[in-house]
Parts: structure tokens; sequence; C-alpha cells
């Protein structure tokens, strides 16, 4: 049961930071590609962190955050906002 829970909570976290990317991207007016480059990534990464089949690593959410003008916590912070306002 507890491991049910954490990893039910891995896959909401992943799933707001997912979303907090995707929205935050959206917002600088940068594409996938854009991104990646400047992220020095390639574009199917982002894609997979955007749909959440992977959860970046914290190096990553750095780069993203350095390229996005915004803190690392703020793509969590985003994407659970983003679940309330669905709700």
């Amino acid at each position: 049961m507890l491991m049910a829970a954490a990893q039910d909570a891995k896959t909401r976290r992943k799933a707001r930071i997912a979303a907090g990317l995707r929205l935050i991207r959206s917002r600088a007016g940068l594409t996938q590609q854009q991104l990646a480059n400047r992220a020095e990534l390639p574009r199917e990464r982002v894609v997979e962190y955007e749909n959440a089949l992977h959860a970046p690593e914290p190096d990553k959410l750095e780069r993203f955050a350095e390229v996005l003008g915004v803190a690392p916590w703020e793509f969590e912070a985003f994407g659970a906002q983003q679940e309330t306002d669905e709700c």
C-alpha cells in the first residue's frame, strides 16, 4: 500500500512538472525544438518530459529554468496551479 502511494505521488509530481514545463515554454513563445536547442538537448527529450513519460533530472530542470528565465521549482508550481484551475 505504501509503495503504491509513493508511486502515485511520483506520478503526480511528474505530471505537474510536465504541465508546468509545457505551459512556461508556451508562454515564452518557444517551440519544443527551440527549447531543446537552447538547453542543448534532443527535441525528443523535451517531448518525453512534457508528456510525463520521464521526469527530468535536476540538472535538466536547471537548464530549462535558465533558458526560460524561471526558478526550477516553478515548473511544478505552475503545473499544480494548472491542475487546480482544471478542477
